[in-house]
C-alpha cells in the first residue's frame, strides 16, 4: 500500500490561482517545488524553500548555501514531515519577487498497485501561473485587467493569458517538465 497526498497549491496573494495535485508519500519534497514551479508557468531559475512546522527545506545549487538552519529539499521524502490532513506548508519562489504558495493537505489515502509513475498528477486547477520576474501585485493588475503580456517560462516565451489554463496540457507535459527542474536544481550542481 502507497499513500497518496492530495495537495491544493494556492497562490498566497491571488488565491484564485490553485492547482489540486497528487503525490506518492516518497516523492521528495523538492518535487512538491517541482511541481509547484513545473505547472504554474516559471522558467524555474530563481531559488525556493518550502517551510512546515518550523523546518525550512531549500534548494541547494551551484554556489547558493542552503543555510545552517535549512535542508536540502531533495532528501526529505513527504512521508518524513508526516503530513496530516489540514497541514499547511508554505513555499516561496523567487526572493526577490516573493512569488508565496500555501500547500494544504486535502487528503491522504492508501492504494494498492500505485503506479508511481503516474505521480505527481494534477487533478483540478484555474489559472495560467506566475509571470516570472514581476512582484505578485502587478500580476494581480495583469489578472485584474485581463492583459495579455509576453512572459518566459521552462518552454521559452509565450503569451500569457490568466484564464488560458488547460489542466490536460498540463498533465501531458508535466513528467518533461520535471525532468527540466530536476536537471536545473540537482543535475547542475554536481
Amino acid at each position: 500500500m502507497n499513500k497518496i497526498y492530495t495537495l491544493k497549491i494556492t497562490m498566497k496573494y491571488l488565491p484564485k490561482l490553485y492547482r489540486i495535485v497528487e503525490m506518492t508519500e516518497t516523492s521528495s519534497v523538492a518535487k512538491i517545488a517541482y511541481t509547484v514551479l513545473s505547472s504554474f508557468n516559471t522558467a524555474m531559475y530563481h531559488l525556493y524553500d518550502i517551510k512546515y512546522k518550523g523546518g525550512t527545506y531549500s534548494c541547494a545549487i551551484g554556489e547558493y548555501d542552503i543555510g545552517e538552519k535549512s535542508e536540502n529539499a531533495t532528501l526529505t521524502k513527504i512521508c518524513d514531515l508526516k503530513l496530516k490532513v489540514g497541514d499547511k506548508l508554505q513555499m516561496t519562489y523567487d526572493f526577490g519577487c516573493d512569488q508565496e504558495f500555501e500547500i494544504e493537505v486535502l487528503k491522504v489515502s492508501k492504494k494498492s498497485n500505485c503506479i508511481k509513475s503516474d505521480y505527481p498528477q494534477i487533478i483540478e486547477g484555474f489559472g495560467k501561473g506566475i509571470v516570472e520576474d514581476i512582484h505578485v501585485s502587478e500580476l494581480e493588475e495583469i489578472v485584474n485587467k485581463k492583459e495579455t503580456v509576453t512572459c518566459l517560462n521552462i518552454e521559452g516565451y509565450e503569451e500569457y493569458e490568466f484564464e488560458n489554463y488547460d489542466i490536460d496540457e498540463d498533465n501531458l507535459f508535466l513528467a518533461e517538465r520535471l525532468y527540466k527542474a530536476i536537471t536545473a536544481y540537482e543535475e547542475l550542481d554536481n
